[in-house]
């Protein structure tokens, strides 16, 4: 391969244009579009070409990797803060639940009420009676035609 050729193929590498890598390489502008196919299919480029992009995939690979572990890394220390904050706030909560059952447990000789109001529970529904029993007329209500309803009428009659 000659000098160019690889120059060809770090400038490829940058934006994966062949033509442009062609003329940052030192080629003609005016031939680079034709012969740029000719040189990145040249199977010495292209093996080079292929190899420099897998090592690039793997670098990325690696980083990706890298970056995956850090961040799950920092969201497990984030859930732990979180999780001993949740016990303390609940710790702190169990605390002042108790105090205040002891100050009402001590005061309850003096006062006769308790510090906070009895929920008293709901009371029950009372069951409602069943209704009269009457039995259905055996002869149905004569039913009355009214307005437009009535069997006499007809819209285009002219009475």
């Amino acid at each position: 391969m000659t000098p160019r050729q690889f120059e060809f193929v770090r400038e490829y590498l940058q934006d994966n244009n062949a033509t442009r890598a062609m003329v940052r390489a030192g080629y003609s502008a005016r031939t680079a579009n034709k012969h740029a196919w000719r040189l990145i299919s040249h199977p010495q480029v292209r093996k080079l070409i292929d190899a420099a992009l897998a090592d690039r995939d793997c670098k990325v690979k690696v980083e990706a990797t890298g970056m995956l572990e850090s961040m799950a890394s920092e969201a497990r220390s984030e859930l732990l803060t979180a999780r001993e904050d949740l016990q303390a706030a609940t710790r702190r909560l169990r605390f002042a639940v108790n105090t205040v059952r002891d100050i009402e447990r001590l005061c309850a000789p003096v006062n006769s009420k308790p510090l906070a109001p009895k929920i008293s529970p709901e009371p029950k529904p009372v069951a409602l009676a069943a209704p009269e029993w009457r039995p259905i007329s055996p002869q149905p209500a004569p039913m009355r035609f009214s307005g437009t309803m009535d069997p006499a009428y007809h819209p285009f009659s002219q009475d």
